[in-house]
């Protein structure tokens, strides 16, 4: 399937995704953000990432990482319906990734 179609299939935004008012995946922003830090401190800003304006490069970037994630997690939702949901639960309360959560509740075992 193609993004597009994937994006229709799970109700995930693919354009527009500012002008109807949907958020940045929060895995999006933390990832990127060490992206950019790696980038301008160990690469010399080869990138030269540009983020905090609307349409800079860095912003395209947060948002196509964003629908890339989305579409994760509603895969992995459909897959594991109960098993996700207490994952992302236990992600937002601890403002924490989902991979961390699921690490968490199998080392509680």
């Amino acid at each position: 399937m193609s993004f597009k179609e994937d994006c229709k299939k799970y109700g995930v935004v693919l354009e527009g995704r500012w002008e109807q008012g949907t958020d940045h995946h929060p895995e999006a922003n933390q990832s990127l953000r060490e992206l950019y830090d790696l980038d301008f401190q160990e690469y010399n800003d080869h990138f030269s990432w540009s983020v905090g304006g609307d349409g800079d490069n860095g912003e395209i970037l947060i948002e196509q990482y964003s629908v890339i994630l989305e579409l994760r997690d509603a895969e992995l939702k459909e897959k594991y319906p109960d098993a996700f949901e207490k994952v992302k639960e236990l992600s937002e309360k601890n403002n924490v990734s989902l991979l961390e959560s699921a690490l968490s509740i199998i080392q509680d075992k």
